[in-house]
C-alpha cells in the first residue's frame, strides 16, 4: 500500500515573511503570490509563526474601529479611520501573526496532515526540517492528493507561491 507523506505533496518553494516586515509589505506579498498566508521567520530563518490575510484585515479593521454601516454592511471610512488604517499597515507582522505554530515534518502522513488541518482549523501546514521551512501543504494539496491528481513521483510540479 502506498503511503502519501508530506514530502510527496508539499510545495517546496515556500513564500516566507520576516517577523519585522510591515503589514503593508506582507499584504502585497500575499496578494502578488495569490496565497492566503505564509510562515513568518526570524533573522535566522526559523519559523516563529504564521500570518494569514485574515490576520492582516483584522488588524486594520481593529485599528480603525471599523463597524458595518447601515447600508448592507458597507463600511464608510472617515479621515481618522484612514489614518489609523495607514498606521496599522506599518506595524510589523510579528505583532499580528499567530504564534501557535501548527507544523509537521517531511515524513508526516497525509492522515496526520488532515488531522492537523481539521483539529486546528488551518488552511496551511508548514513543513519543517528542525525549525527551518522546507515546504508547505495546503488544503488544496491534500485535496489534489486525495483525488490522485498530482504526486511528485507521478508528475513534475513547480508551483511557486509568491
Amino acid at each position: 500500500m502506498l503511503t502519501i507523506c508530506a514530502h510527496d505533496i508539499m510545495t517546496e518553494s515556500v513564500e516566507v515573511v520576516a517577523v519585522d516586515a510591515p503589514l503593508r509589505e506582507v499584504a502585497s506579498i500575499l496578494a502578488a503570490g495569490r496565497i492566503s498566508g505564509a510562515p513568518v521567520v526570524d533573522a535566522t530563518g526559523n519559523v516563529v509563526g504564521v500570518v494569514s490575510g485574515s490576520d492582516i484585515v483584522d488588524a486594520i479593521a481593529r485599528a480603525a474601529s471599523l463597524q458595518p454601516g447601515p447600508f448592507d454592511g458597507l463600511y464608510v471610512v472617515h479621515e481618522a479611520e484612514q489614518a489609523a488604517m495607514e498606521s496599522a499597515l506599518n506595524r510589523p507582522v510579528g505583532e499580528v501573526m499567530s504564534t501557535e505554530l501548527v507544523a509537521a515534518d517531511e515524513e508526516a502522513s497525509i492522515s496526520d496532515l488532515i488531522d492537523l488541518i481539521l483539529e486546528h482549523h488551518v488552511n496551511r501546514v508548514p513543513i519543517l526540517h528542525g525549525r527551518k521551512p522546507v515546504g508547505i501543504v495546503t488544503t488544496e494539496d491534500v485535496l489534489r492528493a486525495m483525488g490522485g491528481l498530482q504526486l511528485k513521483g507521478a508528475r513534475s510540479r513547480s508551483r511557486t507561491r509568491g
